[in-house]
């Protein structure tokens, strides 16, 4: 598996064991990890590009740097998915932050709380 698929895999998997998601599941991963409680979430309708979108804005909004800014994501020019992103900064080696992701769609809003720090590679990753 190549890294960035590893980081998306990881990125759900642990949105799923906190039992929220931020990204999103595609029906056919949704059916595949047997996670039926993701069916009627705000984010249960996104697609792969959809959820790489996301992330993009995610770690866009890290590197950003800006503790308490919250920026905005949409799924297109017609958005029928929508999420707000607000990263809060630690103190601490890796550089870590705490985001906090409200995902809006027709099904309902979705408040999620995901923790990313930097790996050894420079990138920010989904963290415990």
């Amino acid at each position: 598996m190549n890294k960035p698929t590893h980081s998306r895999f990881r990125f759900l998997k642990l949105v799923a064991q906190a039992g929220l998601i931020c990204a999103a599941l595609s029906h056919q991963a949704h059916a595949q990890a047997n996670l039926d409680f993701f069916a009627n979430t705000a984010v249960a309708d996104l697609q792969k590009e959809q959820i790489n979108s996301l992330y993009a804005a995610i770690t866009a909004s890290l590197d950003a740097g800006v503790s308490g800014k919250t920026s905005q994501w949409t799924d297109g020019p017609k958005p029928s998915t929508t999420a707000k992103i607000t990263p809060t900064f630690e103190q601490g080696t890796p550089p870590c932050a705490k985001v906090d992701l409200v995902v809006s769609s027709k099904r309902g809003t979705e408040p999620l709380k995901l923790r990313y720090c930097k790996n050894s590679a420079g990138k920010w990753a989904l963290s415990n």
